[in-house]
């Protein structure tokens, strides 16, 4: 049977499904608020069930940016390294992290100013974005990456709220835009939520209700051309 990986955030966390000592935000209180009744609640055990493939490691960390100068930034050694077990190599990766970047006004690009050194870490979204799915490629040349562009959201009972496009002056779409184009560069597989205008259901305005799991399952599933 095939195996998937997970890289992400807070979105994807669930207790008990993630390495030792991660920041988990779906432990038992939150999953009860949010009607979670179990790790089939979960978007990416969804999608991993309607691909064929068996969870090999859900590497996601709470509060983590794909930017940053270590762990736990996505873009760090220390999570790429991850992402298999010591018997099982991942088939597919799902990767679906950049809200924590736009929910901390991390800039797309280095406007060439700025001088950044690479060994110190990589400070600008699209720069940790593409050296993320480079180190993917030289780690599991034979898996097939699949990231997704940022979703908006929706507040349960609450109509008239929608998620701002833009914070701290970076407006998410260009986030979004930033994905696609190193997707198509690195040679991986795009899943274009963003395209499909569909808000998933919150109860804080970032992390999925049980509900809001479902939907954004199904958003995955439709980009796969599965749903």
């Amino acid at each position: 049977m095939k195996k998937y990986s997970v890289l992400g955030d807070s979105i994807s966390t669930f207790e008990g499904y993630h390495p030792e000592n991660y920041s988990v935000f779906y432990d038992k209180e939150k999953c009860r608020q949010n009607d979670i009744s179990g790790v089939g609640d979960t978007w990416w055990h969804i999608v991993g069930e309607k691909l064929g493939a068996e969870l090999c490691v859900n590497d996601s960390y709470s509060g983590s940016k794909v930017s940053g100068g270590g762990f736990p930034c996505a873009c760090c050694e220390k999570r790429l390294t991850r992402l298999k077990t010591q018997t099982d190599t991942p088939d597919i990766i799902l990767v679906y992290i950049g809200f924590n970047d736009f929910g901390n006004g991390v800039k797309i690009q280095n406007p060439g100013y700025l001088k950044v050194s690479e060994k110190d870490g990589y400070f600008f979204f699209a720069e940790a974005y593409e050296h993320m799915l480079n180190r993917l490629k030289e780690l599991y040349p034979n898996a097939q990456i699949i990231c997704g562009t940022l979703a908006r959201t929706k507040l349960r009972n609450n109509s008239f709220w929608v998620l701002p496009y833009e914070y701290y002056g970076v407006d998410i779409r260009n986030y979004s835009e930033a994905i696609r184009s190193i997707c198509k560069k690195c040679g991986c597989t795009l899943a274009d939520l963003e395209q499909l205008d569909i808000q998933y259901e919150t109860l804080d305005g970032s992390h999925p209700t049980a509900e809001g799991h479902k939907t954004f399952a199904d958003m995955w599933l439709k980009c796969l051309g599965l749903f």
